[in-house]
């Protein structure tokens, strides 16, 4: 296991962006490509033709709502030396995943300025999912020909998924499940789509406004302060407020009015003693610091489906789930902090746009 996460410079337009990022991450990408097939024949019994044909599918939606992440994975197809389907489907994996079974995800919290010692605006996350990950995922510094530079935590092959700008905006996330998938923008796309926005206004809006494939929570903060919570199918969309100055997230449905087609309730059965652990320890401090959220990350009660996630062996394989990353970001100093795989056994590192 490495100790740390790969750190890829991407500069440029988007095709010499893609190429960079897959020459650099050739063997991981062709690896991540594996272990979604491998997935997906077994969690969602989808077998490889139909997964490849499942990604061709989101294409007419990226051109014309993100034409530039697009060719982004054109140039990611080109470096490393794989065909733009393979890219499409590690960028809509999730979609083509959506509906297999599952188990254990990730826990977000953002804290607002009125809770934070600092007085700055907070996001974290432990993203737990399979093990293997750690050696396939990287940290990307990107500084676009046009657009804010961005740090964002992704994996190979992948244009988006948590990350910050130099606006001070930044997102984590929770994939959730519902009944429908439609041909929108897949997930990962439009997290790399709110790290290109101004504000975290503007990337509320966008969101609400784009086409979705699928469903997911995004909890989206800048360094004003502005913190939205926004639940998705894909048909739907739903907000979720602060409440006294924090947001927290597991994998469910929190709306009232999204709750009804929530599969991740069954699915992921861990997920409510989660939500209930982080709003038990949240409550324990009135003011919050990187520190704290290092120490509330390390929790293991209920383990191993705990907030600090460890593999369950007597899961099959391809459930193999573990905290692949903890991230917290100060959105005002505009700093990742990340461990490569579980915070209990891995320091933080420093990111810095």
């Amino acid at each position: 296991m490495t100790e740390t996460f790969p750190l890829i410079e991407l500069t440029g337009a988007p095709k010499e962006r893609g190429i960079a990022h897959g020459r650099a991450l050739t063997d991981q990408i062709k690896a991540n490509v594996e272990l979604y097939l491998y997935m997906a024949a077994n969690m969602a019994r989808v077998d490889r033709d139909t997964a490849f044909d499942t990604a061709d599918k989101f294409q007419p939606a990226l051109q014309t709502h993100a034409p530039h992440l697009l060719e982004e994975m054109r140039g990611i197809a080109q470096g490393a030396g794989v065909s733009l389907t393979e890219i499409l489907f590690l960028n809509a994996r999730t979609e083509v995943l959506a509906l297999g079974a599952s188990t254990g995800e990730c826990t977000a919290i953002g804290i607002t300025p009125s809770r934070t010692a600092s007085g700055h605006t907070l996001l974290a996350q432990n993203w737990d999912w399979h093990h293997t990950l750690t050696q396939s995922t990287a940290i990307f510094h990107i500084r676009p020909d046009n657009g804010p530079n961005m740090l964002i935590l992704t994996e190979a092959g992948q244009v988006g998924k948590i990350g910050l700008n130099e606006f001070g905006v930044g997102v984590v996330l929770n994939i959730l499940v519902a009944e429908t998938v439609e041909f929108g923008i897949p997930v990962h796309v439009m997290l790399r789509q709110i790290v290109e926005c101004p504000s975290a206004r503007a990337a509320r809006d966008m969101v609400m406004q784009t086409p979705k494939a699928s469903a997911s929570h995004f909890l989206i903060a800048d360094a004003s302060g502005d913190l939205y919570g926004l639940e998705l199918t894909g048909q739907n969309a739903a907000e979720l407020k602060p409440d006294n100055g924090m947001l927290f997230h597991t994998n469910h449905y929190c709306n009232p009015d999204m709750t009804a087609g929530d599969i991740g309730r069954l699915l992921f059965l861990d997920s409510e003693p989660r939500y209930n652990r982080a709003q038990k320890l949240l409550a324990e401090k009135t003011k919050w610091q990187a520190d704290d959220l290092k120490m509330l990350y390390t929790n293991h009660e209920d383990g191993p489906a705990s907030i600090c996630r460890h593999v369950d062996p007597s899961m099959p394989d391809y459930m193999h789930m573990a905290t692949i990353a903890g991230v917290i970001m100060d959105l005002n100093t505009k700093t990742m902090l990340a461990t490569c795989s579980q915070p209990c056994q891995n320091e933080y590192r420093e990111y810095k746009l």
